[in-house]
C-alpha cells in the first residue's frame, strides 16, 4: 500500500497530494474510509518498502501501530504520520492524485526515508 509520491499541496488548510497507481487496492481503501494515514517511513525502516509495496492480507501484522484521533492505524515508529480526509481526486494516466486535508499529525521525529530516482521514467 505504497504511494508513488507525496507532497505538500497547501497551507490553509494543510493539504497533501498523494499519487497512487490506478490499479492499487489503496485507492479503494481511501474511498471506503472516512480518513487515511500517510506514514512517513524513517530512514532505518527501508526494509518495510517491500512489505507495503506488495499485496498482502495484512501488511501491518507484527508491527507496532499508533491509533490516530479517528482510530486509523499509523506506524508507531514512523518518522511522521499525517491523518487525512480525501477532499478531491484526479484520475489521469496510470496514477490517481488524491488531495488530502491533514486533520492531525505526529510521529517519532526521526530522519525520514527519501528516495531519489536517477530518472522519472521508471521505478
Amino acid at each position: 500500500m505504497l504511494a508513488s509520491w507525496v507532497m505538500q499541496a497547501g497551507f490553509a488548510p494543510p493539504l497533501v497530494s498523494v499519487a497512487v497507481a490506478a490499479a492499487r487496492d489503496l485507492l479503494a481503501a481511501i474511498d471506503r474510509e472516512v480518513t487515511f494515514v500517510v506514514s512517513v517511513l524513517a530512514d532505518s525502516q527501508r526494509p518495510l518498502l517491500a512489505r507495503f509495496g506488495k499485496p498482502s492480507t495484512d501488511p501491518f501484522a507484527g508491527l507496532a501501530v499508533h491509533r490516530t484521533p479517528s482510530g486509523t492505524a499509523a506506524l508507531a515508529d514512523a518518522a511522521a504520520w499525517l491523518e487525512c480526509r480525501a477532499v478531491a481526486r484526479a484520475a489521469h494516466g496510470d496514477h490517481v492524485i488524491v488531495l488530502g486535508e491533514v486533520l492531525s499529525a505526529g510521529g517519532a521525529g526521526s530522519e525520514p526515508l527519501t528516495h531519489v530516482r536517477k530518472n522519472g521514467l521508471r521505478y
